[in-house]
């Protein structure tokens, strides 16, 4: 089964002084660690929302675009793991595994694959 470990934080909040600078070695660390088992699949961090970030919105027959910051949002995806496991239980071991700071959380959701008719 596969999993999405995504990696949630508030931009609002300031980074606390004693949350480690920059988490990306340890990132990484687990990225290999989960290539030799196999339960890798990709992964990656986001840029923060103030760049590149849109939204896509449908409005009747059309789309309007918005850029971001996103005032209305308290979260952020700032990376995330996919990754292959056998049940729920074993991506919240990994989950539990993936660095954050205080101002971070990991949410694990399964990934639904479906294919055409």
């Amino acid at each position: 089964m596969l999993f999405l470990a995504s990696i949630i934080y508030n931009p609002s909040q300031p980074r606390r002084a004693d949350d480690p600078e920059n988490l990306q070695p340890e990132h990484a660390r687990l990225e290999a660690s989960l290539r030799e088992t196999g339960q890798y699949i990709a992964g990656a961090g986001l840029y923060p929302v103030e760049y590149y970030a849109r939204r896509v919105v449908r409005e009747g027959e059309g789309f309007v675009v918005r850029d971001g910051p996103f005032a209305e949002s308290k979260e952020a995806i700032g990376g995330f793991f996919l990754i292959d496991c056998e049940d729920v239980g074993a991506a919240v071991e990994i989950a539990k595994r993936i660095p954050v700071d205080s101002r971070s959380f990991v949410e694990v959701r399964r990934v639904g694959i479906w294919s055409g008719p």
